[in-house]
């Protein structure tokens, strides 16, 4: 009988078609390797798009004492006003070293800048020390601390539906008073966090002394983004399109719906859909997914044509996500969350009917810690989530067969604790143009975690020269540097050519067991194409450096095609 195996790939089938004949005893307590359907479905990058909120905050000046820059004066005195939000002393210690002194106007504005400087230091955004337009008589320089806050909200554009939850946010910035730095960018954050909005914010500067000013806030928004990502060799062509639908209601919700076109060669059926809603206005955002999936896992080389593999997975999540901090610069965001997740791995013997069925119903709870920080050339991004499995609820794990007299015990823990960290760190250099980018992702565990909670490795996944979902354990950790040139045609439709290199690693372990291979390298050229906007094209040529993939046996070279499209 032609099996239509090859490599590594024959031992794996050969256990499963073990397991389903009369030596299925002897592999009674082996864990068939299976991962996350999910962690396989395609993710072609996105353009990169514009920020949502973009935020201008005009300086104080005062022409008329710019055009006296040559003058000179003796100060004998400073007449200091309007200092309350710290301390005077520090204020008056900025000019009392100028008294008696023969200077310039133009130093009396660069100690008026040192006392702007001193209010930006104690974090107050709008706050400063002015020079009025004055005589000097008498050598009295008269010094007016401007502590500024905003009084009103002028809001232009569209708003729609999303006024009530605008203005609400915006409430935090005219409460201040004197308006911190910090209070200025949280909530210019949060705003960002509206469904399909996109804000301008301009904030002048205080006009009167008593510091008052207005924020202007011009909103433009869509009802809805549609993307469509395609992988060219998944094996076969697979696609994801995602619908997102944007604040229907004044609640500032987002309905998200996602399917697979095409579906890939493993009549695959992926349905997904998501909640997520702003509660109240300081940052809470809660969320609600369901998904649902069927069909025979990608990869390259079959099972037995007499071996059928079909995999199952229902999932539901609830979480909730708050923004710690969060500035122009730097962000923290902590998370929790309960989901639940049921997977079927179903083999079924065509010749004999013989079936066996791994099954599992996890119920996890999920806390997460995100950290962010990003400056003008370089970016770094830190994740870290402990997930623990409750043995409740109606969790389970067994497997089945309806071969008689055979009795399994149980191949997962349904009672488990889950670690998992992520990194990436970029770096641009000449105007970003040259850019360098390292990611990691790790997963640690003591138990044996059902399919649904195990760490996958292929393709887009630290892993370019190997198949989607090639290899799946209980613990592993990955790597990948790549380097990247970015040149920029003035063309209509071509905005963006980055060619890059890559270098991946990863290495998987199981906690009971060995999978088939464990180490996963690759070394592979590609190139980006993109006009910044609409599209998003990525090729990647990629050899294997570790150990043979599963579907080989040698080390040729794969070939990875990804597009993806979002509508604007």
């Amino acid at each position: 009988m032609r099996t239509g195996l090859s490599g590594k790939r024959y031992l794996l089938a050969l256990t499963v078609t073990a397991l389903l004949y009369s030596t299925l005893p002897a592999y009674s307590q082996d864990r068939l390797p299976t991962g996350n359907p999910l962690q396989t479905l395609p993710q072609a990058p996105l353009p990169k798009t514009d920020p949502k909120v973009s935020t201008t905050v005009a300086p104080q000046q005062n022409p008329e004492m710019a055009a006296l820059l040559a003058v000179q004066i003796t100060p004998s005195k400073f007449d200091v006003s309007g200092v309350k939000a710290i301390p005077f002393e520090q204020v008056a210690g900025v000019f009392s070293p100028l008294a008696g002194k023969n200077i310039t106007v133009a130093e009396l504005l660069q100690a008026a800048e040192a006392c702007s400087k001193l209010y930006r230091e104690h974090g107050y955004a709008l706050s400063f020390c002015y020079l009025p337009t004055q005589d000097f008589a008498n050598g009295v320089v008269r010094v007016i601390a401007v502590e500024g806050y905003v009084a009103e909200l002028r809001l232009s554009g569209k708003p729609g539906k999303l006024e009530r939850k605008i203005r609400a946010i915006a409430q935090h910035i005219l409460d201040d008073r004197p308006l911190r730095q910090s209070t200025f960018e949280r909530y210019s954050q949060i705003l960002g966090f509206l469904p399909g909005a996109k804000m301008a914010i301009n904030v002048p500067a205080p006009t009167t002394t008593d510091g008052a000013t207005a924020l202007e806030l011009n909103v433009g928004g869509k009802r809805y983004d549609a993307t469509w990502a395609l992988e060219f060799n998944h094996p076969g062509t697979q696609g994801l399109m995602n619908l997102q639908l944007n604040a229907l209601t004044p609640l500032a919700e987002q309905w998200t719906l996602s399917t697979l076109y095409p579906d890939g060669r493993g009549d695959e059926r992926f349905y997904g859909a998501g909640y997520s809603q702003l509660f109240g206005s300081d940052g809470w955002i809660g969320r609600v997914d369901g998904s649902r999936y069927r069909g025979e896992p990608a990869s390259r080389t079959p099972l037995p044509e007499f071996l059928n593999h079909r995999v199952e997975q229902d999932r539901l999540a609830f979480g909730a996500r708050y923004p710690w901090l969060l500035r122009n610069e730097r962000s923290i965001f902590i998370g929790a969350g309960i989901y639940g997740a049921d997977q079927v791995d179903a083999y079924r013997n065509t010749a004999t009917g013989a079936t066996l069925e791994q099954r599992s119903k996890t119920r996890v709870l999920q806390a997460t810690l995100d950290y962010t920080k990003a400056k003008k050339n370089s970016a770094r991004q830190i994740s870290l989530s402990i997930a623990r499995g409750l043995d409740a609820w109606g969790a389970s794990a067994s497997t089945v067969t309806n071969v008689a007299g055979v009795e399994f015990a149980s191949p997962n823990d349904v009672s488990f604790r889950r670690y998992n960290l992520g990194y990436a760190q970029s770096r641009s250099w000449a105007e970003q143009r040259y850019l360098a980018i390292l990611r990691g992702t790790a997963q640690y565990s003591r138990n044996r975690l059902p399919s649904s909670e195990q760490i996958s490795f292929g393709a887009s996944r630290f892993a370019l020269a190997y198949d989607p979902g090639e290899v799946s354990a209980d613990k592993g950790w990955g790597l990948s540097l790549e380097l990247s040139r970015n040149f920029r045609p003035q063309s209509r439709w071509l905005k963006s050519v980055s060619p890059y290199l890559v270098v991946q690693h990863a290495q998987v372990s199981m906690t009971q067991g060995r999978p088939p291979i464990d180490k996963l390298g690759s070394v592979g050229l590609g190139i980006r194409l993109s006009d910044n906007h609409h599209y998003n094209v990525d090729f990647a040529y990629a050899r294997p450096t570790a150990d043979l993939p599963l579907e080989a046996d040698d080390r040729k070279a794969r070939w990875n095609l990804s597009f993806s499209y979002q509508l604007q």
